[in-house]
């Protein structure tokens, strides 16, 4: 029973943590101007599938933020050409969409793993070592991704994998003719959600992070001069302060000098006329 209630403690922790960073993550954004916090989120590209059967391309585009796609069939031998044409009747191109590969279902392999709440920090390194040490697949061979579904019961989580061979990747990349690098993931089938596996998905991480980081990293470096110019204008209002304060006890000092010479000049005159009041 106490572990039990550790479980969930522990899960409620990591949900708390979790949305403390997201909104951390959210006022750092509001702070940007829309387009670059768009671009930081990595929401700001659409997103182009492409689907190549027998000579007939199936092109799909859905804009950021939108719900709608559009979509479009050609039978065309050159696909680099079409997908260009297509993209450029919408003022796009290849480097402005995050592109995706759609293959046939069967060749996508899945699975499901069961992994307690304190596994959710190491997800990527299990799934991996699960992967190789209960299936034949070996990692130079295949390209796989995961997400976390949803929680069971007992305080668990349930992700679910996906596997596909590099070669059929290549295979279908060949045919198009487009470069392997200019793809960012690969779905299966027309059902929905579909299987995904990104292939640039730890490169696309760090790259949303590089972005953010130099941001943070700046944002620090402008409240640390903010800071220092604060300190600074701070001290400097001390010094000019203190300035009229030392000017204004100088003149109070010359003030009672003058007056103890007087005191001083009237004791004399005192003292003389004592003198002449003896003799």
């Amino acid at each position: 029973m106490r572990l039990t209630l550790g479980q969930h403690g522990l899960a409620r922790l990591l949900d708390l943590t979790g949305r403390a960073g997201a909104w951390w993550l959210e006022e750092f954004f509001s702070l940007l101007p829309a387009r670059y916090a768009a671009s930081l989120r990595g929401k700001a590209r659409p997103t182009l599938i492409v689907g190549y059967t027998d000579g007939q391309l199936e092109l799909r585009l859905r804009s950021a933020g939108a719900d709608v796609d559009e979509a479009e069939r050609v039978v065309t031998e050159d696909a680099v050409a079409a997908i260009d044409a297509f993209l450029s009747q919408r003022d796009l191109d290849r480097r402005d969409t995050e592109t995706g590969l759609r293959l046939p279902e069967e060749l996508v392999f899945s699975r499901e793993l069961a992994l307690p709440v304190e596994a959710r920090a190491s997800i990527d390194a299990i799934a991996a070592q699960d992967l190789a040490r209960k299936t034949p697949f070996k990692a130079a061979d295949i390209h796989s991704d995961h997400e976390i579904d949803r929680g069971i019961d007992g305080g668990r989580l349930l992700v679910r994998q996906w596997v596909t061979r590099r070669q059929s990747v290549e295979r279908a990349v060949h045919e198009l003719g487009l470069p392997l690098a200019e793809l960012s993931f690969v779905t299966f089938g027309e059902q929905q959600p579909a299987p995904s596996i990104r292939l640039s998905r730890e490169a696309s991480k760090r790259n949303v992070w590089q972005a953010v980081l130099p941001a943070l990293c700046g944002s620090a470096v402008v409240l640390a001069v903010l800071l220092g110019y604060l300190e600074y204008s701070n001290q400097q209002t001390t010094l000019d302060r203190l300035a009229v304060e030392i000017a204004s006890a100088g003149h109070k000092a010359r003030q009672v000098r003058q007056t103890i010479d007087q005191l001083r000049a009237r004791r004399d005159a005192l003292v003389r006329l004592r003198l002449q009041h003896s003799e």
